[in-house]
């Protein structure tokens, strides 16, 4: 076997999943579709023949659905049974303890379902899941095949069919599926593909239904291409590919590289036709980061938080950022009373410079001066006095400090952004990332009086929601802050006359970039629930990098290695866009030092494009990359997957985008349809090649594993995909439909049985 070949024959660990001492038992053989099971995320090992001693033909993460062949046949202490996996052109022999039956337990057989369950029964196609209970519901995914879900309502019957509503990809999404392809499991939902939802969480409210249309019954997604049978075939090579770091004893990763019993095994006699094509991209080099020529763009989508701070050294042009986040603090703009403004923080002039730079400027309005302070031990975090009076009431200082500060901006700045995190508690968050001492409704009052007053200061002005950061309350497992707070909104009589108090809905999110996906469609359909929709904006998009001095120690807690964080840039913007959010905004340019007592610290603090001392990290280039190959987007759609995830993005006037990266902890291959006259391969580094199509007129390539799982609350999910890769097609019809790649494990060297 060659050395490609043996570094993509994943392991699930040194020794293999356990199993017990002696002969395992099952009620009843085995027959037809089953799934993996049990094998604590390390994967089972299925070999060449029924013989734990038998060479390794791949490793089957949990949840693959296979087919049982033949069996059981007891051999060596154990049962095992002949599968065929996955999409029905492999086989081998698994141990049956790691296998579970499928298809006995749906929604049209026995009751109604509960709890987490699987797609079952749609072949490679996937579901469609709809917004409603309707067949001529717009659709909002496909899940495929043996993916998990959580189910939350139902079956409600429409259409002639039994519908379930349920929650998918990271506890984020949710909607409506057909009952009849989906089947109980034990345990709960996997926390990678369907989120491991805390017991009493409130769901969203739905957004009104339609009349059923009775229509053909639910068709899956368009299957995809059988591939022949394949084997491994000498070819390049995959040493540089990363390996996963090591996790607590708890969660051990799956075994990533060439396991021990398969490095003297033999080369291959045959290969599929794709393989000899295919590409194995080395991962981008980071020893040393230089930025790349300066990216031309005018999308007003691509944002940075504080992107002034990179101008000493002309490193923020290059970037291609036109949307900049500036903080207004109260307390240093008014620190003796309401009757003047400092402007020496931000002169107009030097506005207008940043302006002249290509910036569109949004203002955040944050902290509380002493003297206007209903409670001055609170500090800055204290809820302004007299905020229970009108807005035009001398008393109401918030008030008449917004208004001052949005005439006095008029024209330079005219988005500004209504406190930050009101959604951080104590006792759930650091205490220098806590922004407001007070309740939900005293933020409701202080969002209605800045509203009402700088709408009368600048009518053209728009006024932004406070960044909430959507995982605090999901760990808590509460209603969303922006949940509660819209059905303040929703039950105050005086709130359609003023447009609802707010112009646009803003999220802050960290760590995982699928968020930027699902959280804009979740704030959009609790909009819609409620009778109107506004824009979503990411105010802050990050993933803390850990760079430390000794390197054998543990990551902290949700911080991701350097190259983590660039890949993390390029997939947030693609999701977003995907997402539908109208800005994206990465905290942020360059990593400043604590800002003393005046406001609290940023957690974005060391998360900077750039560091402290002016040295660019890799996801200053990944940005630009970014920019370069995903502005002007006239289209994005996210195609989730348990492993080869992609972003399509279609670009004026003939290209596209596509942007593919591994979600899981070994590498896969992902084969994508040709959509183009020519592509090229570009990686977060910037750095492009031509690509080929194979004979089959696909583009094969290896997506290098992802790594990062420093989630403290599940150490097994991977919080950013592997390196990102983008396929940049040109010459593309505008009738050719996006299409999602396949994943493809590595084919053994021979079929078994």
């Amino acid at each position: 076997m060659t050395a490609l070949g043996l570094a993509l024959l994943v392991a699930a660990a040194s020794g293999g999943p356990r199993v017990a001492a002696g002969p395992a038992s099952q009620a009843a053989p085995l027959q037809g579709a089953a799934e993996v099971v049990g094998t604590e995320g390390q994967g089972l090992r299925v070999r060449a023949a029924a013989d734990p001693h038998a060479e390794v033909d791949a490793v089957l993460p949990e949840g693959t659905h296979v087919e049982v062949l033949e069996g059981p046949v007891t051999a060596g202490g154990y049962i095992w049974y002949r599968v065929r996996y996955p999409a029905g052109w492999q086989t081998g022999w698994a141990a049956a303890p790691f296998l579970a039956p499928l298809g006995g337990d749906t929604a049209g057989a026995g009751g109604p379902l509960r709890g987490p369950a699987v797609i079952a029964s749609t072949g490679t196609a996937g579901l469609r899941v709809r917004r409603a209970p309707d067949l001529a519901a717009e659709p909002r995914a496909v899940l495929p095949e043996g993916t998990r879900v959580e189910i939350l309502e139902g079956p409600v019957t429409a259409g002639e069919y039994a519908w379930y509503r349920v929650r998918y990809e990271a506890g984020v999404a949710l909607g409506w599926v057909d009952g009849s392809y989906l089947a109980a499991v034990g345990g709960r939902p996997d926390a990678r593909l369907a989120g491991a939802v805390p017991a009493g969480r409130a769901v969203p409210t739905a957004a009104p239904t339609r009349a059923a249309v009775p229509t053909a019954a639910p068709t899956p997604a368009t299957a995809p291409r059988a591939i022949a049978t394949p084997a491994p075939v000498a070819t390049s090579y995959l040493s540089d590919l990363p390996a996963a770091p090591p996790t607590p004893a708890a969660a051990p990763p799956p075994y990533i590289g060439v396991p021990p019993e398969l490095r003297a095994a033999a080369p291959p006699a045959s290969s599929p036709p794709w393989l000899p094509h295919v590409v194995v991209p080395p991962p981008p080099r980071w020893p040393l980061v230089a930025p790349l020529p300066a990216v031309a763009n005018t999308d007003g989508r691509f944002g940075l938080v504080e992107a002034f701070r990179l101008s000493e050294r002309a490193l923020d042009t290059p970037l291609g950022a036109r949307v900049q986040r500036l903080t207004f603090p109260w307390p240093a703009l008014q620190p003796q009373g309401p009757d003047d403004l400092d402007t020496r923080a931000f002169p107009l002039d030097w506005l207008d410079q940043q302006r002249a730079r290509g910036y569109r400027l949004v203002g955040l309005l944050l902290g509380t001066p002493a003297w206007a302070a209903r409670a001055p031990s609170d500090g800055v975090r204290a809820v302004p006095r007299h905020l229970d009076r009108a807005w035009d009431d001398p008393a109401n200082a918030w008030a008449h400090f917004t208004a001052v500060v949005a005439q006095t901006y008029a024209g330079r700045v005219d988005d500004w952004v209504i406190w930050k995190e009101p959604d951080l508690l104590p006792g759930e968050a650091e205490p220098a990332q806590l922004t407001w001492a007070g309740t939900l409704e005293e933020y409701y009052a202080l969002l209605r009086a800045a509203y009402q007053a700088i709408k009368h200061a600048n009518p053209q002005a728009r006024v932004h929601l406070a960044g909430l950061t959507y995982w605090n309350d999901w760990r808590a497992g509460r209603p969303q802050y922006f949940e509660r707070l819209l059905d303040l909104i929703a039950a105050d009589p005086t709130a359609p006359a003023h447009d609802y108090y707010f112009d646009v809905a803003t999220a802050h999110l960290y760590a995982d970039p699928r968020a930027l996906y699902h959280v804009p469609r979740l704030y959009r359909d609790l909009m819609r629930a409620r009778g109107f929709e506004k824009p979503v904006w990411i105010g802050e998009a990050a993933v803390l990098p850990a760079e430390r001095a000794d390197q054998d120690a543990s990551p902290a807690p949700e911080h991701c290695a350097p190259a983590d964080q660039a890949a993390f840039v390029v997939q947030a913007f693609a999701l977003g866009l995907a997402g539908g959010a109208e800005q994206i905004a990465i905290a942020q340019a360059q990593d400043t030092p604590p800002a003393g007592d005046l406001l609290p610290h940023e957690r974005a603090a060391a998360a900077g494009l750039v560091r402290a001392d002016g040295t660019p990290r890799p996801a200053y280039v990944a940005y630009q990359t970014a920019v370069r190959y995903l502005q002007d987007a006239a289209d994005a759609r996210y195609f989730p997957a348990a492993t080869a995830e992609a972003v399509v993005v279609t670009r004026p006037p003939d290209q596209r985008t596509t942007v593919l990266w591994n979600a899981a902890p070994y590498p896969v291959v992902a084969l994508l349809a040709r959509a183009g006259q020519s592509a090229e391969l570009v990686d977060a580094a910037g750095t492009s090649q031509p690509l080929a199509p194979t004979p089959e007129d696909e583009y094969a390539l290896v997506l290098p594993p992802a790594s990062c799982h420093t989630d403290p609350t599940d150490p097994q999910r991977y919080l950013v995909g592997g390196a990102p890769y983008l396929v940049v097609e040109r010459g593309v019809p505008a009738e050719r439909a996006m299409r999602a790649p396949q994943a493809v494990p590595w084919p053994a060297e021979r079929q078994s049985g």
